[in-house]
């Protein structure tokens, strides 16, 4: 079984979720980082920063 983390800053990766649970069992750990919303607009070096903080 793999373990998986989804990191996202609002909801559109649900159905990423889906998709990934249809190939089998996996540990799937999903985090919603609302807080700063959107990641689109944000840089490479922004979001690594906003990720390590989150996982430390």
């Amino acid at each position: 079984m793999a373990k998986i983390v989804v990191f996202d800053s609002g909801l559109g990766s649900l159905s990423i979720i889906k998709e990934i649970q249809k190939i089998g069992k996996n540990d799937i750990i999903y985090f919603a980082d609302q807080k700063n919303y959107p990641y689109g607009v944000k840089s490479q070096a922004q979001l690594s920063t906003i990720i390590k903080k989150t996982i430390n």
